[in-house]
């Protein structure tokens, strides 16, 4: 018990830096321009510059982030390429990136365990069930976080890699809330942006 809670713990760095490898992956597809991507925290390990992203890694691998490029005012703010002025399926893909990083690794994860089984071929097309089921499992944790009431699913048992697998899942799908600073909550702002019930001056 000791040592899986101690796997996970060194796996959360993992999925965290899966999520932000999200963003970046989709960064890279739709040509958004990067200010930085940055691993970890505390005193700088290794720091890099590219043509337009600054890479650093940090000593304590407990947190990451990815800087798209904002430039306000000025020609600058005309270029296409800018977060600010893409399309709104754009920039929520771009928030949404990962998100979808997390739920692909998750499902992952399930695959190869399947794969790694007695029976890889049934132990494959296990893998979608297994996943669906942890879905529900999450959404129902948060419902009933949300609501004050005992949880009417019951965590089903998992070995190692599928805790893993619920790890990356939780860890996404949490990310999706439409709540600040998650990255469904800048998707909810953005809607509402879109939508002209806000406006930035």
């Amino acid at each position: 018990m000791i040592v899986h809670a101690l796997l996970l713990l060194l796996c959360l760095p993992l999925v965290v830096a899966i999520h932000e490898l999200g963003h970046f992956w989709c960064a890279r597809v739709l040509r958004i321009p990067l200010a930085e991507f940055s691993f970890g925290m505390g005193p700088v390990l290794r720091q890099w510059q590219t043509k337009e992203t600054r890479f650093t890694i940090h000593l304590w691998p407990i947190a990451a982030h990815v800087r798209p490029v904002v430039v306000k005012g000025g020609a600058g703010s005309l270029d296409q390429r800018l977060i600010q002025n893409c399309s709104l399926w754009v920039q929520i893909l771009f928030l949404a990136g990962g998100a979808i990083a997390n739920l692909a690794s998750a499902y992952s994860v399930l695959l190869l365990r399947g794969m790694g089984s007695d029976r890889p071929v049934e132990g494959m097309a296990n893998a979608l069930p297994q996943f669906w089921q942890l879905v529900g499992v999450v959404g129902d944790r948060f419902l009933s976080l949300v609501s004050w009431e005992r949880s009417s699913v019951g965590l089903p048992p998992m070995d190692v890699l599928q805790q893993i697998a619920f790890l990356s899942l939780s860890f996404g799908l949490i990310n999706l809330l439409p709540v600040p600073p998650f990255d469904g909550g800048r998707i909810f702002v953005i809607l509402l942006r879109t939508s002209g019930t806000i406006k930035l001056r």
